[in-house]
C-alpha cells in the first residue's frame, strides 16, 4: 500500500511539472491580448496630442506608423497561438496528468512485481531457532510469495536473489529440503557469496533433523574460510563439533562465540545452555562465563572478570555464588524481572544447588500468577535447564 502512494504522489508531481509550459504558454497569450490594448491606447493618445498641438502631423504620422507595426506584430502573435477556451485548458491539464499516472503505474505493473513482500524484510533466519521464529508474514502470504517466485525463476532461472528469497520462504514454511536446494541454485550462481552458502547449510543441517551431514560441514568450512566473523557458520561448527564427540573443542567455540555474539540475539540462550551443559559434561567451571553473559545480572566489569578468572576455582565459586545473592536481593525487592528470574534459576544450575533453583523457580511463577506469558516463558526455560 505505502509503495503505490508513493508512486501516485511521484506520479502527479511529475504530471505537474511536465504541464507548467502549457499553463505559461496560455499566460503569454493573455499578456499579448493586454499588449494589443496598451498600443490601442497609445494610437488614442497620439490623436489627442495632435488635436491639442503638442504635435505636429509629421511627428503623428510616425509615432502612429511606429504603434501600428507593434500593433500588427501582437495581433498576428495573438490569431497564430489561436488560444482554446478555460474550459478546454482544465481539460488538456487533467488528461496530461492522468496519463503520466496511469502510464507510470501501469508500467510498473506489467515489469515490475508488485506483488512481492519487501525485500528488505526477506533476510536470512537466525541460526539455531528457525523452526519456531515468526514469519516476516503470515502463512498465507508466503504460500503466495512462493507462487510468485517460482513463476519468476521459471522465466528467470539465473536470478540467485529470486532463489535466495524463495530458500527463505520454504525455510520459514519449515520445508527445509525444498529450501535447501532453493539455496543451492542460489550458490550456483554466484559461488563466492557466503551468505547463501551459510543459509544452505543450515538448510540442510535443519533437513537432516538437526544433524550436521557431511554437505553441510563443508558448506560451514568454506563460509568461514571467507568469512570467520560469520555467526550462523559458527554456531552449526559448534554444533558440528559437539555432534562429533570433541565436547572440549565444541566448548570452546561455544564460548567464543557467545563472547562475540550481540545482546539480544535470539539464540544466546541457546548457546548458553550449551556451554552450561558441556561444562557439567567436562567437569569445567563456566559459572564467569554465564554469570558475564547475563543481561540481568550484576554487571561484571572486564577487571572484576580477570580477577574472578584468575582466582582458584573455589574461589571463583565463592565470588560468584555473592553476585547471585545479590541477583536474588534485587528480584525480592523487583521481582517483576521475568529474565532476571531465569539468570538467577540458571545461575543456582550452574552452581549445582538445584533445591536454591527449585526454590527461586517457584517463587518467580508466584511473581507471575497473573501474566501466562512471562510464567510459560520461565517455565519454558526452567525445562531447558532441567528442571520440572
Amino acid at each position: 500500500m505505502t509503495l503505490w502512494l508513493i508512486m501516485t504522489i511521484l506520479c502527479s508531481a511529475t504530471a505537474v511539472v511536465m504541464s507548467i509550459p502549457l499553463v505559461r504558454r496560455y499566460e503569454n497569450e493573455s499578456e499579448r491580448i493586454q499588449d494589443q490594448a496598451i498600443y490601442q491606447d497609445q494610437l488614442d493618445e497620439v490623436d489627442r496630442d495632435q488635436s491639442a498641438g503638442t504635435i505636429d502631423a509629421s511627428e503623428a504620422k510616425a509615432a502612429r506608423a511606429e504603434i501600428n507595426r507593434r500593433l500588427a506584430t501582437a495581433e498576428s502573435m495573438v490569431k497564430k497561438s489561436q488560444p482554446v477556451s478555460p474550459g478546454w485548458k482544465m481539460l488538456a491539464l487533467i488528461s496530461t496528468a492522468a496519463l503520466v499516472i496511469l502510464g507510470g503505474v501501469s508500467l510498473y505493473a506489467y515489469l515490475g512485481t508488485p506483488e512481492l513482500i519487501s525485500v528488505s524484510n526477506l533476510q536470512p533466519p537466525s541460526p539455531a531457532v528457525p523452526a519456531t521464529q515468526d514469519a516476516v508474514a503470515g502463512s498465507g502470504e508466503i504460500d503466495t510469495l512462493i507462487t510468485k517466485l517460482q513463476a519468476r525463476l521459471q522465466s528467470n532461472p539465473n536470478d540467485a536473489e529470486g532463489w535466495r528469497m524463495l530458500g527463505w520462504a520454504q525455510f520459514n514454511k519449515q520445508n527445509y529440503a525444498a529450501s535447501a536446494e532453493a539455496y543451492a541454485k542460489a550458490v550456483e550462481i554466484e559461488p563466492a557469496n557466503t551468505e547463501y552458502r551459510s543459509a544452505y547449510g543450515e538448510a540442510l543441517v535443519l533437513a537432516a533433523g538437526g544433524i550436521v551431514t557431511p554437505r553441510a560441514q563443508g558448506l560451514i568450512a568454506e563460509v568461514l574460510l571467507k568469512d570467520p566473523k560469520n555467526f550462523r557458520a559458527r554456531f552449526y561448527d559448534s554444533l558440528a563439533h559437539e555432534q562429533a564427540g570433541d565436547q572440549t573443542g565444541a566448548l570452546d567455540r561455544w564460548t567464543a562465540l557467545l563472547a562475540a555474539s550481540p545482546e539480544g540475539a535470539g539464540w544466546r540462550e541457546d548457546v548458553i545452555a550449551r556451554i552450561v551443559n558441556l561444562g557439567k559434561a567436562t567437569g569445567r567451571d563456566v559459572t564467569a562465563i554465564v554469570a558475564s553473559a547475563s543481561p540481568s545480572a550484576p554487571a561484571i566489569t572486564d577487571a572484576q572478570k580477570s580477577a574472578i578468572e584468575a582466582l582458584p576455582a573455589g574461589d571463583q565459586t565463592s565470588m560468584i555464588k555473592g553476585m547471585v545473592a545479590k541477583l536474588a536481593d534485587r528480584l525480592k525487592a523487583n521481582p517483576n524481572d521475568p529474565e532476571g528470574w531465569i539468570n538467577l534459576i540458571k545461575s543456582y544450575v550452574v552452581l549445582n544447588d538445584s533445591v536454591a533453583a527449585k526454590d527461586a523457580l517457584s517463587t518467580a511463577l508466584l511473581a507471575f500468577t497473573n501474566d501466562p506469558t512471562n510464567k510459560d516463558k520461565i517455565v519454558a526455560a526452567a525445562t531447558d535447564l532441567g528442571l520440572k
